[in-house]
């Protein structure tokens, strides 16, 4: 067959992502659709793999993808409770300069929704940024960004008293950490409530096949 590096033509790539033993993410394989216009840069030509130098946007995106096919690696702890609503958000949670991937699956229990967590993250690598899924399992009913940027807070609710915890929930070396001890405890409806969530916005989720949501990393 003709060498393809040798022709004048356009790549479509599709990346296949599985994980490694250290919780990272290979490219497997890619994907290509071809296009032969009249002319092309021989130079538009995409190398394979993880020297395509792909940005945290673009693996993000191939992680939705995947996390919506349920493919190996991606997919949920409570995966056969879910009811097929699935959401995103992006936010720098442990003050590193590198946005983190949140990914929500939803699911009902007693009276209220909640949304079972996976968490990726971008390491710089020598030939680029590699996908890593951070390690830990976690579910929330609602979550709040961290004014001092540093993770999230889980709400926990008391149906019975109206009773409100919020716990932190960070990114360490280990993985996803919830500390057990509550950081603010209010009641439904009060002052201190309110004047938390302004301070701490509750997360803003986006259907997954929506992309939008990325356009904060561009």
């Amino acid at each position: 067959s003709a060498d393809p590096m040798g022709s004048n033509y356009s790549l479509n790539k599709k990346a296949v992502l599985k994980p490694t033993e250290n919780g990272m993410f290979r490219i497997v394989q890619i994907q290509e659709v071809t296009d032969m216009p009249e002319s092309a840069p021989e130079e538009n030509a995409q190398p394979d793999g993880s020297e395509m130098g792909k940005d945290p946007s673009e693996l993000y995106a191939d992680a939705l993808t995947a996390v919506a096919n349920k493919e190996d690696g991606f997919t949920f702890p409570r995966e056969d409770v879910l009811d097929g609503n699935y959401g995103y958000f992006v936010a720098d949670l442990n003050r590193d300069g590198i946005p983190e991937l949140v990914v929500g699956g939803e699911y009902a229990e007693t009276t209220f929704y909640y949304r079972d967590l996976q968490i990726f993250t971008c390491e710089q690598t020598d030939s680029g940024y590699a996908l890593k899924k951070i390690q830990g399992e976690q579910s929330a009913m609602n979550l709040f960004l961290a004014a001092d940027g540093n993770g999230l807070f889980v709400e926990e609710f008391s149906r019975g008293t109206g009773d409100i915890w919020l716990h932190r929930l960070t990114i360490e070396e280990s993985g996803l950490v919830y500390h057990s001890t509550a950081e603010y405890t209010y009641t439904l409806g009060d002052d201190g409530m309110n004047r938390f969530s302004e301070d701490n916005p509750e997360v803003t989720w986006v259907d997954i096949d929506d992309r939008s949501g990325l356009s904060v990393l561009e």
